[in-house]
């Protein structure tokens, strides 16, 4: 199951972070330079040096992708077990950060954004980087993924390691994982509640 959820987020980190780097160069899906500043930055004009950030969130995505798909063991990996699962951690955080402070901003029209990116704010780019950030959260719990290959096998620290034999159990514990997520986010509820309802 794990592997199944570092898939489908490397995947989808992989395409937004693809994403990026093409808008450093264009703004599709998007006609013209103008909309795209309105609708995905919620500003006016493009910054000088966007063509430079947008690489950088991009290779920061890719990376963000591959840490990801190396804590869970479907891409391979030359460092430590550790560094991987900091790495995902940092990854989960900043993620979850994203989402969060997206759904205040938005809500609470904090920078003065265009409605247009508020509302898309709300609806798809906070709610996005939540789910993304609960599933790699998911990922680099120590007590979900396996030891690396040749390394001996070993839970965490007061955490009983699920056979592959019990599905089910692995199951409970992968929702009781992402209520413990969904739990340090309950500050963003009442937003994410007007947001799923607008």
């Amino acid at each position: 199951m794990i592997e199944t959820v570092g898939i489908a987020v490397v995947v989808v980190l992989a395409l937004i972070g693809g994403l990026h780097l093409l808008w450093a160069a264009s703004p599709w899906p998007l006609a013209t330079r103008e909309r795209f500043a309105l609708l995905i930055g919620g500003i006016p004009a493009v910054p000088k040096g966007f063509a430079a950030m947008s690489i950088g969130v991009g290779v920061a995505l890719l990376a963000a992708a591959w840490l990801a798909g190396a804590r869970a063991q479907v891409l391979p990996s030359p460092f430590a077990g550790w560094i991987v699962e900091v790495g995902a951690w940092a990854v989960a955080a900043i993620l979850l950060g994203r989402g969060a402070w997206g759904f205040v901003e938005s809500s609470f029209d904090l920078a003065d954004h265009y409605a247009g990116y508020r509302r898309l704010d709300l609806r798809y780019y906070s709610p996005l980087c939540i789910l993304l950030g609960g599933a790699v959260a998911v990922i680099a719990w120590p007590a979900r993924v396996q030891a690396l290959p040749g390394a001996p096998r070993r839970a965490a620290h007061g955490v009983r390691r699920l056979s592959s034999s019990d599905p089910e159990a692995e199951c409970l514990q992968v929702v009781d994982a992402l209520v413990t997520v969904l739990r340090a986010g309950s500050a963003v509820t009442p937003a994410l509640i007007m947001a799923l309802d607008g």
